[in-house]
C-alpha cells in the first residue's frame, strides 16, 4: 500500500469516525429528547390521573350530598303530609267546638230569657209592683235588681 492509499484510507477512516461520532451525537440528542418527552408525558399522565382521582372524589361527594338531600326532601314531604292531616283534623275539631259553643250560647240565651221572665215575675209579685230598678246585662251573665217596699 502506498502512502497515498494509506493517507486516503486514514482520511477515509477519520471521516468515517467523524460520521460515527456525529451519528452517535445525533442518536444521543434524540435519546435525550425522547427521554424528556417520555418524562413530560409521564408527568402529564400523573397529573391527569391525580385530577381524575380528585374529580371522582368530588363526584362521589356530590352524589352522596344529592342522595342525602333527596332523603331529607322525602322526609320533609312525609312530615308535611302528616302535618296537613293533623291540621285537617284540628280544623274539624275546631269547627265542632265552635258549633258546640254556638249551641251552648244559644241555649244560655234561651235560659237567661226564661230566667229573666221568672225573676221579673217573682220580683213584681214580691214587691207588689214597687220595684225601683232592674238591670239585666245582655250577655246573660249578670242580673241586678233592687226592690224596696214603699209600704213600710
Amino acid at each position: 500500500m502506498t502512502d497515498t492509499e494509506r493517507n486516503k484510507s486514514v482520511e477515509q477512516l477519520l471521516y468515517t469516525e467523524q460520521e460515527l461520532a456525529a451519528s452517535k451525537g445525533r442518536e444521543k440528542a434524540l435519546q435525550d429528547q425522547l427521554l424528556k418527552e417520555v418524562t413530560d408525558s409521564q408527568d402529564r399522565l400523573r397529573k391527569y390521573i391525580q385530577l381524575n382521582t380528585e374529580l371522582q372524589a368530588k363526584l362521589q361527594n356530590e352524589t352522596n350530598l344529592r342522595i342525602q338531600a333527596e332523603s331529607h326532601a322525602a322526609s320533609a314531604q312525609e312530615k308535611a303530609t302528616s302535618l296537613e292531616g293533623k291540621l285537617g283534623h284540628l280544623s274539624e275539631t275546631i269547627e265542632r267546638e265552635k258549633k258546640r259553643l254556638h249551641d251552648d250560647h244559644s241555649q244560655l240565651k234561651k235560659d237567661s230569657k226564661f230566667s229573666i221572665s221568672r225573676i221579673t215575675a217573682n220580683v213584681s209579685c214580691q214587691c207588689s209592683g214597687q220595684c225601683l230598678f232592674i238591670s239585666i246585662n245582655h250577655s246573660s251573665t249578670c242580673i241586678f235588681f233592687f226592690c224596696c217596699s214603699l209600704n213600710k
